[in-house]
């Protein structure tokens, strides 16, 4: 299977594609533009009578929702990442995207495929946005690198008449400040359609840190207490622009052609202050650091869609190119009037790829929608990273010179299969297959070459019962097989080196020898609908059980302490849901136009190899609440909301522990429309506590930790828009 699925590669380079819904279900209103169809021969047996009567998230097998444009520019979020910060099932911690609370095994996907490497979600303006699907368990369609679940974002597609628009927003807040401009246009012309739409952003931020650092010796008494200021400024300017050219063919035949371009550029300078109260002083208590870089990512997509063999071929081809350079000064001081060390670092990093997916769905049989499809590609990546340390070591000095240059090339080939059966009008299943398979060679200055194969076979199965006796209650249950690969860098027996090593700050150093995550998972969730106003009440539980779970851990190599990933067995995690969205008046007819929206997430998880207790996933939210309140009188809307998550301990290892606080934020907003064309938006954030996180270490000579601590934040933001 391995070597035939390989030699399939070049063709399906050469090919084209990627996935819509099946002939089954109608065409979702956002995707491509519509097409007048002959009439249905009298035998065609006709799923859903109308396109407006179908609801994803509720007729959909595959437990998937999808949040449409009005949704994501309804409260004028600068960002993309701000949008994810609403979403149902979804958290965004320290930038961190994620579903069921797991950091790093929630997939994030971009047109159906994922970015490359210095890809930034902040950058990228909701504007340009067509549409969001959170997909909650693995399909066949989407990459199997989901343990977590899938979040696609789609870039804006579809013209349905004449729009232009122009919105422009200044924020302002506790050392923070942000201005931007963002635009659209849309047009068409006979079966020609085309878009064009774009923005442009400057961030400032002054942020402010506290860190301490204390210790203790075997007995327990203490022999360490540092106290570090650090503080800074920082700015960052941002451009996005895309355009859409669709040509509808006739009888369902349509080609487009999608490109988007981002450029962001920033830097800034921190300087960092420390005195040691108790024990040894650092190597270097002061230390500033200045920072340049420059980021560019540039993606062409072409989009056929056709009707094919009885069925429909939607076929994609891809090119993207990215670029990320980096400049960095750091100066380190025994004594203010005294230099001891002197780094100057760059970082050239250029990466480029192609990728072809695509999807032929058709009806086999009576009541059977069945879709094949592949996903390919190549991709190449180097880096060169130069960096000249001059040291002060007792006053004889030091010079330290690293040029590595490092390069890697991925090819990647996925072929998949699916078929969803409508039992009975309420019950309908979903059965898929996925294999992926990628091929990793990597070469550097400061390693062995190294190359890896790994394949991944992930069956997976859904259903859907729409109770009896009841046109508002159903279960899903869903059984997947999901993957996590290790990161490029992971892979990696390269050495990044910190200022001041200890176990708190170690060096980093990847490994060759990792494997992927192999992770089980079962879903169990019970919906129930409030008619046609969009209210539901939903309840999911969800197991995951992983295999080959990797873990950084720390190590003394020599004289320097440094942090290394390997796999170290099994873990378990665990999770609940639930959610509410209805219009109060569902429950009081007299009631005011509010609508209330409210989301809760808990999770646990056990890593068998760590011993208690605390012995859950590194970065794993334990509790994520959001609430929210939208209400609407005439021409002005207003809504407030209310978001919370958990932190806590956690046990990395034996002699490891990690901390991170509890994070509590409020925002209230109002949105009024002077008429159709002309709406001034307000929105207000604030922080309710600190921010901190801690790393501890321990073992038979002492302890040591280092704790940070962030202050609360709290910013006003004003937008303009003005559709004409």
């Amino acid at each position: 299977m391995r070597a035939a699925a390989w030699s399939l590669l070049s063709l399906a380079v050469a090919g084209g594609a990627t996935a819509q819904e099946a002939p089954s279900r109608p065409a979702d209103k956002a995707g491509a533009p519509a097409t007048v169809t002959p009439p249905a021969p009298a035998n065609k047996v006709e799923v859903k009578a109308k396109a407006e009567a179908y609801d994803p998230r509720r007729d959909d097998t595959a437990s998937k929702i999808v949040v449409g444009r009005e949704e994501l520019l309804k409260y004028g979020d600068p960002s993309a990442l701000d949008v994810l910060k609403r979403l149902p099932g979804v958290t965004v911690s320290r930038g961190a995207v994620q579903m069921r609370g797991m950091a790093g095994y929630t997939q994030v996907l971009v047109n159906g495929e994922r970015p490359p490497s210095g890809f930034s979600l902040d950058a990228v303006a909701p504007e340009s946005i067509e549409k969001i699907e959170i997909v909650r368990a693995a399909t066949a369609e989407y990459s199997t690198q989901a343990v977590a679940g899938t979040i696609n974002i789609v870039l804006k597609k579809l013209v349905e008449k004449a729009a232009r628009s122009v919105s422009v927003g200044l924020g302002t807040g506790d050392a923070y400040r942000q201005r931007r401009v963002n635009f659209s246009l849309a047009d068409k012309d006979g079966k020609l359609s085309w878009s064009v739409f774009g923005g442009a952003q400057r961030n400032e931020n002054s942020p402010a840190t506290e860190v301490e650092e204390g210790g203790a010796d075997a007995v327990g008494m203490p022999d360490l207490l540092r106290r570090i200021h650090t503080y800074g400024h920082t700015v960052n300017q941002g451009l996005d622009l895309g355009a859409r050219l669709v040509w509808s063919l006739g009888d369902g035949e349509s080609l487009s052609w999608q490109n988007f371009v981002n450029r962001s550029h920033g830097g800034g300078d921190s300087y960092g202050r420390s005195v040691t109260e108790l024990g040894t002083a650092r190597p270097y208590p002061n230390v500033d650091s200045l920072t340049d870089y420059g980021r560019l990512f540039a993606r062409s997509e072409l989009n056929w869609v056709a009707k094919f063999a009885g069925g429909k071929l939607d076929a994609k081809l891809s090119a993207y190119g990215s670029r990320n350079d980096r400049d960095a000064h750091i100066t380190g001081y025994e004594r203010p009037e005294l230099l001891t060390q002197d780094r100057s670092e760059t970082i050239e990093s250029r990466e480029h790829g192609v990728t072809s997916t695509g999807k032929y769905s058709r009806s086999l049989f009576d009541k059977h929608s069945a879709a094949f499809g592949w996903d390919a590609g190549t991709s190449r990546a180097a880096t060169d990273n130069l960096m000249d340390e001059r040291l002060l070591v007792n006053s004889v000095p030091k010079r330290n010179l690293i040029d590595q240059t490092f390069s890697a090339e991925v090819t990647r080939l996925a072929l998949f299969a699916q078929d969803e059966w409508n039992i009975t009008p309420r019950v309908s299943t979903y059965v898929g297959a996925r294999w992926e398979g990628v091929r990793t060679h990597a070469s550097g200055t400061s390693f062995d070459s190294l190359a890896s194969t790994t394949s991944v076979f992930s069956p997976l199965f859904h259903v859907l019962w729409k109770l009896p006796d009841t046109k508002a209650d159903q279960l899903r249950f869903a059984f997947t097989r999901t993957y996590r690969p290790p990161a490029l860098y992971s892979l990696t027996p390269r050495r990044s080196l910190s200022v001041n090593n200890s176990q708190t700050t170690p060096d980093y150093q990847g490994n060759p020898d990792l494997k992927p995550e192999l992770a089980t998972g079962l879903d169990l969730t019970f919906e129930h609908y409030f008619g046609s106003d969009g209210g539901l009440l939903s309840a999911g539980v969800s197991t995951r059980r992983i295999d080959h779970y990797i873990r950084n851990t720390i190590q003394l190599v020599g004289d320097r302490w440094v942090n290394a990933p390997a796999n170290i067995g099994n873990a378990t995690t665990r999770g609940l849901e639930l959610e509410a969205k209805f219009p109060l008046k569902t429950f009081f007819a007299n009631a005011p136009a509010i609508d209330v929206r409210a989301n809760l997430s808990r999770n646990w998880s056990t890593v068998d190899a760590v011993p208690g207790p605390h012995n859950r996933l590194d970065n794993q939210t334990p509790v994520s609440f959001k609430a929210a309140l939208d209400h609407k009188a005439g021409r002005l809307t207003t809504g407030t909301s209310f978001n919370f998550t958990n932190g806590g301990w956690v046990r990395v290892s034996a002699t490891e522990t990690s901390y991170t606080s509890v994070n509590r934020e409020v925002e209230v907003y109002a949105l009024w429309k002077f008429d159709p064309k002309l709406s001034l938006r307000a929105t207000a954030y604030h922080e309710l506590n600190d921010q901190t996180t801690a790393t501890g270490y321990q073992d038979a000579y002492g302890t040591l930790y280092t704790r940070s601590t962030v202050g609360n934040r709290s910013f006003l933001r004003v937008q303009l828009e003005y559709k004409f």
